[in-house]
């Protein structure tokens, strides 16, 4: 089945039909009010259905695909976020691969440096699951993106290892 999936998710980075985004919308637990949206990568399969992320990302993880499947997402929330867009900030995941890449770093840097506005618009996740990955380009890479105005969120706080020092060394928005 992994094998069936690589492919899917192969042929998915080349046909936009394949992969999508969904916004989920993240409320505030004491007003109800919808405070952002998270955007969750879907993957249509052949037979049609819509595979989710926890398929999608453990295959490209095993396979070497994360920064291409980064990139896409990356791509994706930038066309429909602009400066003059929704209010609403928009929340996605980077992996650890992604996040301690250089050349991804820099190429994502310039992009929202370059975009006027849109910084403030977002929230960079990093799953707890990742944080122990993370390597000093990634810790940077962070910084720089909250030095431009993207909040940082610890995801899936709890299904991790991450210890309390980790927590405490990094500050993160929200978790």
């Amino acid at each position: 089945a992994e094998v069936h999936h690589l492919a899917v998710i192969e042929q998915a980075l080349n046909d936009p039909e394949l992969l999508s985004l969904q916004r989920m919308p993240v409320s505030d637990v004491e007003t109800g009010a919808t405070v952002m949206h998270e955007a969750l990568l879907r993957l249509r399969m052949p037979d049609g259905s819509l595979q989710g992320p926890s398929m999608i990302l453990a295959t490209a993880e095993r396979h070497g695909l994360m920064r291409s499947v980064d990139r896409w997402v990356v791509d994706a929330v930038l066309k429909r976020l602009a400066p003059e867009g929704p209010d609403l900030p928009v929340a996605f995941n980077l992996s650890s691969d992604s996040l301690g890449n250089n050349d991804f770093t820099r190429q994502l840097l310039r992009r929202l440096s370059e975009a006027r506005g849109v910084a403030q618009k977002l929230v960079i996740e990093v799953s707890e699951t990742s944080i122990t990955q993370l390597n000093a380009s990634a810790w940077k890479c962070l910084a720089d993106l909250r030095g431009l105005g993207c909040r940082i969120a610890l995801d899936d706080f709890g299904k991790g290892f991450a210890s309390f020092s980790q927590l405490r060394e990094n500050t993160f928005d929200l978790i």
